[in-house]
């Protein structure tokens, strides 16, 4: 008896012009198995219309213009006029997070980005010779920074650059003279305000008026500027509704296995790194909040980028197809300039856009902000191969950081599979987790940051990992400690709770360490947001393993050191995020309840971080009222919840109005 099956899914031009998948269990290879037999030479019978009917029976009619409902959202004209500060903000998000999640296109945005800034200088010159000038009945305030876009590719542009912008200038210190410049940068203000875009954007998805794939793009900036932010709930809610739309994409098939539908290399390629940054940040939410995964790894067959290619092409690259993100602009207000906009063969990675009578400069460079490496195909692949090669060897050494991480949030997934599916469904294999462990180390043996670079291959391109070491070192440790806190709920007679008890102390100490050292030495510039639970859920481990180091009448001198540490590390994320003042809060009262003696002789972070000035008058805040009882029920000893009435019960449904 046949116990598989061959029904494949396979993709389709939806109502918006772009490729969408459709599963195997929409029952499409059975309607394409009838239209087949249908037009057959056997049974030449028109085709009734069966593929159309399939497309559209889960597609809605498009709705009514829209436009009205976010155009005060979108970016104006006036608002790229502060061009220095915007760049730096540029700079510094395509520096810092883009080579960790590479789902933007960097060299098309920062063409956008020259057009917009020229457009903006150009209206501003009208606007001053002529204030009363008005361009078809728009006023210079009301023109669109993107002009010649549709609306709604200027709201997708619009969310992807408040988000760089608002990313980019987080920690950035302005100077006295650029104050009241930086409060004209357009930046995302509010959770609501990013929650509107995110669901314009959705809107404009589901009304098929814009590419899938260009508003998972901005959808993902919003993720991950939630993300960045701390703000969790909204960015947990944000990544559900992103998942459901890369599946209707596709995202999750790999592109290499469809070649006749993604027949450009930059476009297949940008489709395994968007697909990654979803994925990365899916995993990270998920453990933060422990709630199931939404992008199971058995669902996904799509290769990540800077790996392996695990498909074999069945033709070479043919012409090119449509793009996946509308065309650049061009200043209608300037003389034509083939310069400006450049095609898909001629487009030189890196080079800025020239505008008439406009000086040659340095800008950011998007060999360091985009993965995406696009060659000629005009030129003579046997001359040129050498520089092919190299060209492919630093397009795959930029996205290291992002394949790491990627490959670290896949081994998350795994050890939440393991050790907190549902109590009826967990079984505890112990090979696998001995697998989870090997492979962890083999991740963190491939980085190398424990060893030397590499000085025997000089022009081998640096791997930009070692400048990402503290963050790496703290998400290996990190992982360390998620292997071996299951077994911390074992019996403490087992030797497997005191081994793993051990293992996640050493490794929450050079968490500490490693940061200590990273930010008040190194002035680290990436905050990544994970740190803050780090060292907070260490500190835990710090006090357990303290505890029942005493109970053994051992010595726990280490103990009050370490924790130290961790409340100054706390304090300094304090200024990036304030609403970390409980963390700070448990972990002074941890202190406090450990070591009595030491009350009021506390050092804090006032002793290595440069103090403000002792003349400025400081607010006086009064301190709000903490009781450690209020925050701990978990007795250590017994492992019993005290008491147990601090699950309460809340009413889920309001209470019906008064008559």
């Amino acid at each position: 008896m046949e116990t598989s099956t061959h029904e494949r899914g396979r993709f389709y031009i939806g109502p918006n012009g772009f490729p969408r998948f459709a599963g195997s269990a929409s029952g499409v290879y059975l309607a394409d198995t009838v239209r087949s037999d249908l037009i057959s030479k056997d049974h030449p019978t028109p085709d009734p219309g069966i593929e159309d009917a399939f497309i559209h029976r889960n597609h809605d009619e498009p709705r009514s213009d829209e436009t009205a409902l976010y155009e005060i959202y979108l970016l104006r004209s006036k608002d790229m006029l502060e061009e220095e500060l915007l760049r730096t903000r540029l700079n510094r998000y395509f520096a810092l997070w883009h080579p960790l999640f590479p789902f933007l296109d960097g060299a098309y945005l920062l063409q956008c980005f020259n057009n917009s800034v020229k457009l903006a200088e150009i209206h501003k010159m009208v606007q001053s010779s002529d204030p009363d000038s008005r361009d078809n009945g728009i006023t210079y305030d009301q023109i669109s920074a993107f002009e010649g876009l549709t609306p709604e590719q200027s709201l997708a542009l619009t969310t992807i650059f408040l988000a760089i912008f608002t990313i980019g200038g987080l920690g950035l210190d302005e100077t006295e003279s650029n104050v009241n410049s930086a409060s004209k940068i357009p930046t995302i203000h509010s959770t609501s305000q990013a929650t509107m875009l995110g669901h314009l954007v959705v809107g404009a998805c589901q009304n098929s008026r814009i590419n899938d794939l260009f508003g998972i793009q901005a959808l993902l900036a919003m993720e991950l500027l939630f993300y960045v932010k701390r703000t969790y709930r909204p960015a947990m809610h944000l990544s559900g509704v992103i998942t459901k739309l890369a599946y209707e994409a596709g995202l999750h098939r790999c592109p290499e296995r469809y070649a006749t539908t993604f027949t450009e290399a930059t476009g297949r390629d940008l489709r395994k790194r968007v697909f990654y940054s979803l994925y990365v940040l899916d995993r990270l939410l998920s453990a933060d909040f422990g709630i199931p995964l939404m992008l199971n790894d058995s669902d996904i067959d799509t290769c990540i980028p800077g790996g392996s290619e695990k498909h074999t092409l069945s033709e070479v690259d043919p012409p090119k197809p449509k793009r996946s993100a509308p065309p650049p602009f061009e200043p209608a207000a300037s003389p034509p300039n083939p310069s400006i906009i450049l095609t898909d063969d001629h487009r030189v990675r890196g080079t800025k856009r020239k505008f008439p009578g406009e000086d040659t400069g340095e800008v950011i460079s998007p060999d360091n902000a985009s993965c995406m490496s696009t060659q000629s195909n005009t030129l003579p692949s046997v001359t040129y191969q050498p520089i092919l090669e190299v060209a492919a060897i630093q397009a795959k050494t930029r996205l290291l950081p992002a394949y790491s991480i990627s490959i670290m949030a896949r081994m998350i997934g795994q050890a939440m599979e393991q050790f907190n599916k549902s109590v009826s469904h967990r079984i505890i294999d112990g090979n696998e987790v001995l697998h989870l462990r090997s492979s962890l180390d083999a991740w963190w043996n491939d980085i190398g940051l424990d060893c030397e670079a590499d000085t025997e291959k000089p022009k081998t391109p640096l791997d930009p990992r070692r400048q990402m070491s503290t963050l790496f070192t703290c998400l290996y440790h990190s992982q360390i400690v998620n292997l071996n806190r299951p077994a911390l709920s074992l019996p403490p007679s087992q030797i497997q709770h005191d081994h793993a008890l051990q293992a996640a102390i050493g490794s929450v100490r050079i968490i500490c360490s490693t940061l200590s050292n990273s930010f008040f030495k190194n002035n680290d510039s990436l905050y990544w947001p994970g740190y803050v639970d780090m060292v907070f859920l260490g500190s835990l481990i710090l006090v357990y393993g303290a505890r029942r180091e005493r109970a053994r009448n051992g010595s726990a001198a280490w103990l009050i050191r370490d924790l130290r540490r961790a409340l100054r590390i706390l304090e300094h994320f304090a200024k990036r995020w304030p609403k970390l003042d409980k963390f700070s809060r448990v972990v002074r009262a941890l202190i406090e309840r450990e070591d009595p003696a030491h009350i009021g002789n506390q050092t804090t972070s006032a002793s290595i971080i440069p103090s403000v000035n002792e003349n400025q008058a400081m607010p006086i805040t009064e301190e709000p009222t903490f009781d450690f009882a209020d925050c701990f029920h978990f007795d250590f000893d017994t492992f019993a919840l005290e008491p147990e009435s601090i699950w309460a019960y809340h009413v889920s449904m309001p209470p019906s109005p008064v008559l």
